[in-house]
């Protein structure tokens, strides 16, 4: 098994090597996902060796019951597109706030013919509908982040503008009955849970997968407003101070 696992990650390797080298516009990657190339993006070259693994990937394919899938902090569109192609998904909103990159966003939805299943959005969730400074790194589009604590010397700040729990409201519908969410904001996720926990619809969210970096985030925190509103199952996914977080009720 394990001389399997490394045969198969080496070959795609080569694989992102060779197309890297050949400078191939489009791609298909391991989560068998089409994407536009961005090769020197670290996010990219995660998304193309399926480097998150595959937990979360294929509870998205085979995930049974009808839903709604909100993608927050989407980046380039893996998890959007992943949930848009399970039949059992109604609709996806998607946020990404970072210009360049949500351009990637809605042309990888564009590739994967799931456009006209998403909602798109060029914004951040914060607690106040405004102008703010975001980090931003050209090589590791994925470090973007408001909570301004990422020690990487490449990043830069850009402007991008944010939505509170108000505009929240009426973008999306209190009348669905099975909203589930994936959360991934590089150390903003107590804000962005707080904020969604104040809207009408957060009633309707069954299941949140989110990122825990204990240097940001106190995960107690998280799990408390979660409990207070109705989840009762905590699944972590990985080892150390940085991992995800399974949240169902």
């Amino acid at each position: 098994m394990g001389f399997l696992f490394t045969f198969v990650y080496a070959f795609w390797c080569f694989k992102f090597f060779f197309l890297r080298f050949f400078k191939i516009k489009k791609v298909q990657s391991r989560y068998d996902v089409k994407l536009y190339s961005d090769f020197d993006d670290v996010t990219f070259q995660l998304y193309f060796l399926a480097s998150y693994g595959f937990f979360y990937s294929e509870f998205l394919k085979n995930y049974s019951s009808k839903f709604i899938f909100l993608d927050i902090g989407a980046n380039k569109g893996l998890f959007t597109i992943l949930a848009a192609k399970n039949l059992n998904c109604e609709k996806v909103i998607s946020f990404e706030p970072i210009p360049l990159t949500f351009k990637f966003l809605k042309k990888n939805t564009v590739l994967n013919n799931i456009f006209n299943k998403c909602e798109l959005h060029n914004l951040a969730i914060s607690d106040s509908c405004e102008d703010k400074k975001i980090t931003f790194d050209s090589k590791h589009s994925g470090l973007s982040s408001l909570a301004l604590k990422n020690d990487n010397n490449n990043e830069s700040f850009l402007k991008i503008r944010t939505i509170n729990k108000v505009l929240l409201n009426d973008l999306i519908s209190s009348k669905n009955k099975n909203y589930i969410l994936k959360i991934d904001v590089e150390g903003f996720e107590y804000n962005v849970i707080n904020e969604l926990f104040q809207c009408k619809f957060s009633e309707a969210i069954t299941n949140i997968f989110y990122e825990i970096d204990e240097r940001w985030v106190d995960p107690f925190l998280i799990e408390k407003i979660l409990r207070d509103n109705g989840f009762k199952k905590f699944r972590k996914i990985g080892d150390n101070r940085h991992y995800d977080v399974m949240a169902t009720k």
